[in-house]
């Protein structure tokens, strides 16, 4: 294939503006679904502490309390932690941590990525969503902060770290889908755009055959495209034209049959008085005349040659300004009975 031929430029620019299409599309679908999967997640992790939250304020037996939020937090792959209205761990299971009564110390790596203004707004009565880092459990996590109210109307809290590892995991799956779906659409597109590269191409190419044919002198050329767009337009405009140019050609070359028989003619017009002429002076030069009376006929007969010669030539003149439309006539009025 040729790299400067109208068909690879057209299939190389469509498979270009594919891939652009699809590589933007993909990008944005992916971006689209790890939003909307963090987004089901923390939906998920916001039910599970509010079912955290009911179990705190119906369960008054610690030990029970820890093996419920033990079995929670086994289920769900992730750390649960109960926080009394004095910041006092109540209950914190899961991912190897089995811990309660004790203060929440924020500076403790284990609540990453919360901090102490987190704290606050879940006491407050403000659910908190964060992603990132942990440096306890060393990996990158959801965090989601529930606030509850106990019987005495006083707020406490639930915290859920979830590790975004199996996230993360169905992310790649989803981007090695894409990246899959997206090549096999771009070879498709690829080899659907060469075969309609060819079908574009291929009434330029008889077009541009038939100027060849044109410009080798061959005016019978026709391109056969019966379209109603641009390209049938100039299909048409083609054929036109070359139906002109031959009637043309054939006009030319009829003026041209014309002219060389025109200029036949005058040749010979003019061949018979300069023979008369030449032999009338020839016969003067060799002496034969004798007496005045016989050349002076001689040199008439020479005048009136050279008249006629003269005729023929104004004759001549005035064809050729009326083929370039100058037209000198002497009008003088004429009876019909003369006619």
């Amino acid at each position: 294939m040729k790299l400067n031929n109208i068909v690879t430029k057209l299939w190389v620019i469509m498979t270009i503006l594919v891939l652009v299409v699809i590589g933007i599309a993909g990008a944005a679908q992916t971006s689209f679904m790890e939003g909307l999967y963090y987004e089901q997640q923390a939906r998920l992790l916001k039910v599970l502490g509010n079912k955290v939250a009911d179990i705190a304020r119906s369960e008054e037996d610690p030990v029970a309390l820890d093996n419920k939020v033990a079995l929670i937090a086994g289920l769900y792959n992730a750390n649960v932690m109960i926080l009394n209205e004095k910041g006092i761990v109540m209950s914190c299971q899961g991912m190897g941590i089995s811990t309660k009564d004790m203060p929440m110390d924020m500076s403790n790596p284990h609540h990453g990525p919360l901090n102490m203004g987190d704290l606050q707004k879940l006491y407050q009565g403000q659910a908190v969503v964060l992603k990132g880092n942990n440096p306890f459990f060393k990996t990158d996590v959801l965090s989601v902060g529930i606030p509850f109210k106990d019987h005495d109307n006083i707020y406490r809290a639930v915290i859920i770290h979830a590790p975004l590892e199996p996230l993360a995991d169905e992310l790649k799956r989803l981007q090695m889908l894409t990246i899959y779906t997206a090549a096999g659409g771009i070879a498709l597109a690829a080899l659907l755009s060469l075969i309609f590269s060819r079908f574009i191409s291929k009434p330029l190419v008889k077009m541009n055959k038939a100027a060849l044919a044109m410009a080798s002198g061959n005016y019978q050329q026709r391109v056969n495209i019966q379209t109603n767009d641009e390209i049938g337009l100039l299909a048409n405009s083609l054929n036109t034209l070359a139906s002109r140019l031959q009637e043309k050609i054939s006009q030319l070359e009829q003026q041209e049959q014309i002219r060389r028989e025109f200029v036949t003619n005058v040749a010979h017009e003019i061949k018979t008085p300069l023979a008369v002429m030449q032999g009338f002076t020839e016969t003067l030069i060799d002496g034969l005349v004798k007496t005045e009376k016989e050349r002076d006929e001689y040199l008439q007969n020479i005048l009136d040659e050279i008249n006629r010669l003269k005729r023929l030539v104004n004759e001549v003149l005035d064809l050729k300004r009326m083929e370039e439309g100058h037209f000198d006539f002497d009008q003088e009025p004429v009876t019909c009975g003369r006619l």
